[in-house]
């Protein structure tokens, strides 16, 4: 019975070791990686919004020490975001659509999506003839 009680005991507190670790990692490297992510994209799509929310911080005070203003500015940066990958989507279909029309021999139509090969065909072509 006491064997029992041990192993319950010794279970629990390596799950409450388990999770200040796991609550380290996040507030140590997740937490500033996504606040450097967010700061790039803010400071790309809508520096004036990265310029406001930089004034509601405490002077020597960090973003990522304020995870109610990053999720303000997440929030307000997401549709910016989401404009930004349809354009890029909207671009990559339009170069897609384009060589579908054409008759390539370096290029796989799949009907969905276009693979451009050029690259992967001169590469084995050129090393196949240093083997020879």
């Amino acid at each position: 019975m006491m064997d029992i009680l041990r192993n319950v005991g010794i279970a629990a507190l390596a799950i409450i070791f388990l999770g200040a670790g796991l609550t380290f990692l996040t507030a140590s490297v997740v937490v500033p990686a996504a606040a450097r992510e967010l700061e790039k994209e803010c400071l790309e799509l809508a520096p004036d919004l990265w310029r406001e929310y930089q004034t509601k911080l405490e002077p020597g005070e960090t973003i990522d020490q304020r995870p109610d203003l990053m999720q303000e500015v997440g929030q307000k940066l997401q549709p910016l975001l989401d404009a930004k990958l349809a354009r890029s989507m909207g671009q990559g279909q339009n170069v897609a659509q384009s060589t579908t029309n054409v008759d390539r021999t370096d290029v796989i139509d799949t009907s969905d999506t276009v693979i451009d090969v050029s690259a992967v065909t001169t590469s084995k072509t050129e090393g196949d003839e240093t083997n020879d």
